[in-house]
């Protein structure tokens, strides 16, 4: 009934074959209509704690009905566990935008424990906290620009604690 994909993770001594493989549902518990089609867009790797091992995929879903003829789709945010413990369990998810389809960029900060999403209709770069959004508590930052549209933005640090946002814009 739902739109679902796999999650496949391969190891370097055995680079032909995926060590660890599960089916995952991009619905995630939520209530869909089974014509909905949904797939992973864009995805980064995160830590769960500060300074920790990346230990989560951060994927950016695209889902929309073909038989509606819109070219609107929704977008939403997905934690999904890669320890071998818990592969593929979706430790936490958040809504990121609706209108039309377009592909969005996601880079994590250096430590793992910031996200940034890029390719909002809003020309917003929205920033989360991985800690928040496991705490179920979805608390951002909307950055946005009136200039060119952005394209991508990627985590920078310039001394031991001043960091910032390198942003491209789009060609």
């Amino acid at each position: 009934l739902y739109p679902e994909g796999y999650l496949d993770s391969w190891g370097e001594a055995v680079a032909a074959v995926p060590t660890q493989s599960t089916v995952v549902s991009w619905a995630a518990g939520r209530s869909m209509p089974p014509d909905v089609k949904g797939m992973p867009i864009a995805q980064a790797t995160v830590s769960s704690q500060a300074g920790g091992a990346r230990d989560l995929l951060a994927v950016v879903l695209q889902s929309w009905s073909p038989r509606d003829g819109s070219a609107t789709a929704e977008y939403q945010l997905q934690l999904l566990d890669i320890t071998p413990e818990h592969f593929g369990s979706v430790r936490a998810q958040a809504a990121l935008w609706n209108g039309p389809r377009a592909q969005p960029f996601v880079a994590s900060a250096p430590e793992g424990g910031w996200l940034a999403i890029v390719g909002s209709p809003a020309n917003e770069i929205l920033v989360h906290s991985v800690a928040d959004l496991l705490q179920n508590r979805p608390q951002l930052q909307k950055l946005h620009g009136v200039g060119e549209p952005i394209g991508t933005a990627t985590f920078v640090q310039k001394g031991t604690d001043d960091w910032g946002l390198l942003i491209r814009r789009t060609s």
